[in-house]
């Protein structure tokens, strides 16, 4: 019963995020319009036990090959969905990408690596479809806000050798994702989701965990270039984590941009200055055909990547409950 109530503040939360952002179709193009997009939802690119992750493609009219980008949403890591995601997916489809909303499993019951093995999974699954998207599977990004910010950058960061193949990604765009997951590099209303994210609810979170988890400890040359956005009055996810990481970014000589906002914080104002920007630097970095009319999906929307105020309170209280629920279980096992 705990379990379901979750899950039931959980769906009220991602229909009070999408809105009507996420209902209806798009109308056919009209000339110097971005496409119209072809939308295929729920496909299987995982099966964890008896579960199935499933993840939707946004698809522009018109045919030939295009790159991708991997649009992944935010939630503290504890809660979500691929709904989430529909208006930046749609935005960034309407740029000539084809886009791709996954879900992926969510903490504290599913704690790192689960996230970052999923989105992982969801790149290389599109990759060996490539053919069914007309995608090109060599030039694949990523882009996500908070949480999927993080787990942009982790795609970014991750593995080695060539960027064209199994689950490495040849660009990302972060906003406002942690790039350091020691707890000193986050405000303290945001200690609630790192500690269920890397499992440490009830315990000390162990060191090689966290290095483990964060993405500024796996950078190397090979990394795809990744743009950071971050809001200078962010509270959660302190600023100095985007500098920290585009300074690590320098010294391992991979291509970087590093947007701070003044008047911004962990919420909505963040995204209109940047979305524009970041479709800019995902064409400069995979190339495809930019449709020359600005696309986005409002100041005033999140696109479930970064959660107005009234969203990031719920999102802690559903963490909170999320965590009482953990604990509870663990009891009870004992």
């Amino acid at each position: 019963m705990r379990r379901a109530a979750i899950a039931a503040i959980v769906a009220a939360l991602a229909a009070l995020t999408t809105g009507s952002a996420v209902a209806g179709g798009t109308a056919s193009a009209a000339p110097g319009q971005p496409p119209d997009i072809n939308v295929r939802r729920n496909l299987a690119y995982k099966k964890v036990g008896s579960t199935e992750l499933k993840l939707d493609a946004y698809i522009p009219s018109g045919g030939g090959t295009r790159p991708g980008v991997m649009v992944i949403y935010g939630g503290g890591w504890v809660l979500g969905s691929k709904e989430l995601s529909a208006p930046l997916a749609r935005a960034v489809a309407e740029q000539g990408f084809v886009a791709f909303a996954m879900d992926y499993r969510l903490a504290p019951f599913h704690p790192y690596p689960a996230a970052v093995e999923d989105v992982q999974a969801s790149v290389a699954w599109v990759r060996d479809h490539a053919l069914d998207f007309g995608l090109d599977p060599a030039r694949i990004g990523s882009i996500g806000g908070s949480a999927g910010g993080h787990l942009s950058a982790m795609l970014a960061t991750l593995g080695h050798g060539p960027r064209d193949q199994g689950s490495r990604i040849q660009a990302a765009a972060s906003w406002a994702g942690p790039m350091d997951l020691h707890p000193e590099q986050f405000g303290p209303d945001a200690q609630v989701y790192v500690h269920a994210f890397l499992g440490c609810v009830d315990e000390p979170c162990d060191p090689a965990t966290i290095d483990a988890a964060s993405p500024i400890a796996h950078v190397d040359p090979s990394d795809a270039p990744i743009l950071l956005a971050q809001g200078e009055e962010d509270e959660l996810v302190l600023p100095q984590q985007a500098v920290n990481m585009a300074n690590a970014l320098e010294g391992a000589g991979v291509d970087h941009q590093l947007l701070l906002l003044p008047n911004a914080g962990h919420d909505e104002r963040l995204i209109g200055p940047v979305q524009q920007p970041s479709f800019d630097f995902l064409h400069r970095q995979l190339g495809g055909t930019d449709p020359g009319s600005p696309t986005g999906i409002g100041i005033d929307d999140g696109g479930g990547l970064l959660a107005p105020t009234v969203a990031i309170v719920v999102a802690g209280f559903v963490a909170g409950t999320v965590i009482l629920a953990f604990r509870h279980r663990r009891r009870m096992r004992y």
